[in-house]
């Protein structure tokens, strides 16, 4: 027999052996040669060369070139070769070899025969083992042994072994013994010492592996339950096989293990001491390191989890942990698993994003990404929870490619402002302008799948307000309750407008009748005397207005003389549309499809997606057919009731009030019968004589202050405090307060009340009335203390480490102490009124409260009638325990 320089053989094909040795099912195939070399008492290089195959060969410069490593993969006519030498079926020949697992658990060099140790850690060479299953079978290693996917024994519940306990080397990690007769079962390994052979005759460890010691896992489930679900695995036969995945789809086998290993990697780099308390100790220090390798300078000198962990035990523990999550039987519990491995690497000071996460992991399949971006979903902003789609069943990356991603093509079919029916069903009850909020849904339509920045989007429909207000209503949004039903809807919407063949291209029109004149004065004239309406020049314009909401679904137009609508052009617009005569508005019906048929366009005038395009079973909002027109009729026309007292009586909207008429129009609305009391009549009732000399002499405000109050004229207000017999103090003079001080001493040291509270309610500035408070000799609280807060004489107060920022910033206190009493009132409202600050101010601060701590710590209340009222979140129950602890310490220490 000849051998070419690459190992392969070119003569005839080999003799039958007269003695056969049949291969046990899973069995490698250089386990295989040993124990047939064994059986025939034969060194394994004649065997070798027996069967077919080519053993070490010499190079053109005399050096020995070893044999190839035939358990990585066996070439056809090397397979069809010792199977004629040995009567072995050719496909069990094929299954001895790792070419089995190659794409499903290692990758393979197979011109090489080496396997890639980058990729699915993959092992180079060496193997673990069993040592009761090699007692019990004379030697026989089974293929998955060659596998860093094993780290167990089933059979007999313990740890594979990694090294030989005499020489302390990986087994079958060097050269096959050529030139001697192989000892199964024996480690192989040459020895190390000094002065002894080296090479092919070198002495070798010959320890009995069966004699090897290992921890027991009987008691250890995750570890049996792992390595159950990986052989499972690893026992299909079919490559392509289909898994079931957590999203409810199906992943490749190979998909699986790339999921197991950037899970498990991830582990791995997040490890800690205490996270092995749990284990066996004979686990435990087989172990190996914990944390990241650092070399002399501190630099990192490999990544955890870069390369296959190099002891069992490491292996057993990550891989068990990554099985939780790729075997989880649904996307929310996966999320709610891999959760902590997240929590850990911000709380290492890593910067934490949707794409940060899977790239420090290394490669992973779309359902783990999806995983991924569940357990981000609730530190996200709303308009990332959109571009992830988070908010739905199956979270996903947008594409990279901006001209493949669809956007463009999305644009078209949405109009600069979203459907008015869908904006109503969408806008939560309370805390948003319905203009704003359909310009901004309408936009936010095209983030889900898009990773272009919001500037970029706004000018696609020609949006006339920056992103930073985009991003300032999506966050309102998001921390209304409604947030993830309107995210969920608006997601889902994207979707099946990115599918369905919407009938009108609403970008063809914006650039048609955005620019145009639509309204010539000699229709509008014509139109007017029809419908027997004054024709003005004011009331074109409106008109003018109205059919380009009717061509594009947008008032706005991006050019003079029209231009974008504003709070100024709103209202009159807005009188204009409920207002409109039934007979006009059929007019301006006519000439809208007019122009569509001047520009040979064939679309219907409006159109709106139907609602079950979502499957969502609560809206925010009401629906728009909710309110009979005759009903609405009624209230309006024959009661003569406001549209505000209409909305309250038919339990909506004012917006939807509106939307009605402008859908059903009813012509000019008659005014209220009656005179409604404003704001003002509510001041006047304080413009008396002792409410001026109160404020006057007890608060300090002087007469243009409490003229500007009362919204009266200064003069009306000295004449009041003249006959109060109020005594007007000298220009220039220093002003004097007069506060009982017995009244102080109660409302600050018995009802606990903080200065600003007071002063707010004196009409005086916190810092006067703590002048005042000091003079008195009241002992000082911390109401107003900035970063010091929580240190009293050089000590620190006692306080859970998670609330400390919320004292850490100026106003702490008060912060707190106002959040305390706010949470005992269903609405910001009636705390506000308690408090005697604007519910503004009280929002504020809370707000600043949560970001301070970062978590959210109450359930905004949906409208003001107490139905939805303000509940505490999980976080905030827990924070106002501490806190009332972190208030009595502070207290304790100050000695008040």
């Amino acid at each position: 027999m000849i051998a070419s320089h690459d190992g392969e053989l070119h003569n005839a094909g080999p003799r039958v052996l007269p003695i056969r040795l049949t291969p046990v099912p899973g069995e490698a195939f250089d386990s295989w040669l040993e124990r047939y070399a064994a059986r025939l008492q034969a060194r394994l290089v004649d065997l070798v060369e027996a069967i077919g195959l080519a053993g070490p060969t010499k190079t053109h410069d005399g050096h020995s070139r070893p044999a190839p490593n035939w358990t990585v993969a066996l070439r056809p006519v090397e397979i069809d070769r010792i199977a004629r030498a040995t009567r072995v079926d050719v496909e069990l020949l094929g299954s001895m070899t790792l070419q089995r697992y190659d794409g499903m658990a290692v990758r393979l060099d197979l011109q090489r025969r080496q396997v890639s140790r980058y990729q699915l850690w993959g092992r180079g060479s060496g193997s673990r083992y069993c040592p009761a299953c090699l007692a019990e079978t004379g030697g026989r290693w089974p293929l998955t042994w060659r596998l860093s996917w094993s780290f167990c024994c089933l059979r007999h519940h313990v740890l594979l072994v990694d090294q030989c306990p005499g020489c302390r080397r990986t087994t079958r990690s060097t050269r096959p013994q050529m030139l001697r007769i192989p000892e199964p079962g024996r480690c192989s390994a040459p020895t190390l010492e000094p002065g002894r052979a080296v090479g092919a005759f070198a002495d070798r460890c010959r320890f009995e592996l069966a004699r090897s010691d290992t921890p027991s896992v009987d008691a250890a489930d995750w570890c049996l339950d792992a390595q159950t679900f990986v052989n499972r695995l690893l026992d299909r036969t079919d490559k392509a096989a289909a898994v079931s995945a957590a999203d409810g789809t199906t992943l490749s086998i190979a998909e699986v293990f790339a999921d197991l290993k950037a899970v498990a990697g991830g582990v791995l780099t997040v490890l800690r001491g205490e996270d092995l308390d749990h284990l066996p100790q004979a686990v435990v220090e087989q172990f190996g390191t914990v944390g990241v390798a650092r070399g002399p300078e501190g630099r990192r000198v490999q990544r955890p989890g870069f390369m296959a962990p190099r002891t069992a035990a490491r292996m057993a523990f990550a891989v068990s942990k990554a099985v939780e999550v790729v075997g989880a039987p649904d996307i929310d519990t996966a999320a709610e698993r891999v959760g902590w491995i997240i929590d850990r690497m911000r709380r290492r000071g890593l910067a934490i994003s949707p794409t940060s996460v899977t790239r420090s992991w290394g490669p992973s399949t779309r359902v783990l990404q999806a995983i991924v971006l569940r357990a981000l979903d609730t530190t996200l902003r709303p308009s990332d929870r959109l571009r992830y789609r988070t908010a739905t069943p199956r979270p996903e990356y947008p594409q990279s490619d901006s001209t493949a991603d669809g956007i463009d093509a999305r644009a078209a079919k949405l109009p600069q402002q979203l459907w008015p029916a869908w904006a109503l069903r969408l806008m939560p009850a309370s805390g948003h302008h319905f203009l704003t909020f359909r310009r901004v849904t309408s936009t936010a339509l095209l983030l889900p799948g898009c990773r272009r920045h919001l500037s970029a989007l706004l000018a696609l429909l020609g949006q006339p307000f920056p992103w930073q207000t985009f991003d300032h209503v999506m966050r309102k949004l998001g921390r209304s309750g409604d947030g993830d039903t309107v995210l969920g809807i608006l997601s889902a919407l994207a979707s099946r407008l990115d599918d369905a063949q919407v009938p009108i291209d609403y970008r063809r029109r914006r650039r048609l009748f955005g620019s145009t004149e639509l309204l010539a004065e000699s229709l509008w004239k014509a139109s007017c005397a029809r419908a027997g309406v004054v024709a003005t020049e004011g009331k074109r314009r409106l008109a003018e207005r109205y059919l380009l909401e009717l061509l594009t679904g947008s008032p706005d137009s991006p050019h003079p003389p029209l231009g974008p609508l504003t709070k100024k052009t709103g209202v009159p617009y807005a009188a204009f549309c409920i207002s409109l005569r039934p007979a006009l508005a059929e007019l301006l019906r006519v000439a809208a499809e007019q122009q569509l048929a001047d520009h040979g366009l064939a679309e219907p005038l409006v159109w709106e997606p139907p609602f079950d395009w979502s499957d969502a079973r609560a809206w925010p909002g009401p629906h728009i057919d909710s309110i009979q027109p005759a009903e609405l009729q009624r209230l309006l026309l024959d009661e003569r009731k406001p549209l505000s007292q209409a909305a309250a009586a038919l339990g909506t909207s004012m917006d939807h009030v509106r939307l009605v008429l402008i859908r059903h129009p009813m012509g000019p609305l008659q005014p209220p019968q009656g005179p409604l009391r404003s704001q003002r009549t509510v001041r006047r009732a304080n413009l008396t004589p002792e409410y001026i000399a109160y404020r006057y002499e007890q608060c300090g405000w002087s007469y243009q202050r409490i003229a500007k109050d009362l919204r009266a004229h200064r003069d009306l207000v000295r004449q009041l405090a003249a006959l109060a017999g109020v005594t007007s103090r000298p220009t220039g003079r220093s002003l004097r307060y007069h506060i009982d001080p017995k009244w102080l001493a109660e409302q600050y040291l018995v009802q606990r009340r903080n200065l600003v509270d007071i002063a707010a309610e004196l009409g005086m500035y916190p810092g006067t009335v703590g002048r005042i408070a000091q003079r008195l000799g009241l002992p000082r609280r911390p109401l107003m203390a900035g970063s010091n807060l929580l240190h009293v004489g050089g000590q620190r107060v006692a306080c859970a480490e998670w609330i400390r920022p919320a004292f850490n910033r100026r106003g702490a206190l008060l912060r707190v102490e106002r959040f305390l009493t706010l949470i005992e009132y269903p609405t910001y409202k009636e705390a506000a009124k308690t408090l005697n600050i604007p519910g503004t101010t009280l929002s504020s601060q809370v707000l600043q409260l949560e970001r301070d701590l970062g978590v959210w710590l109450l359930v905004r209340a949906k409208g003001s009638t107490g139905q939805h009222p303000l509940r505490l979140t999980r976080t905030g129950r827990r924070f106002v325990r501490e806190a009332h602890k972190a208030l009595a310490n502070l207290r304790a220490a100050y000695g008040s």
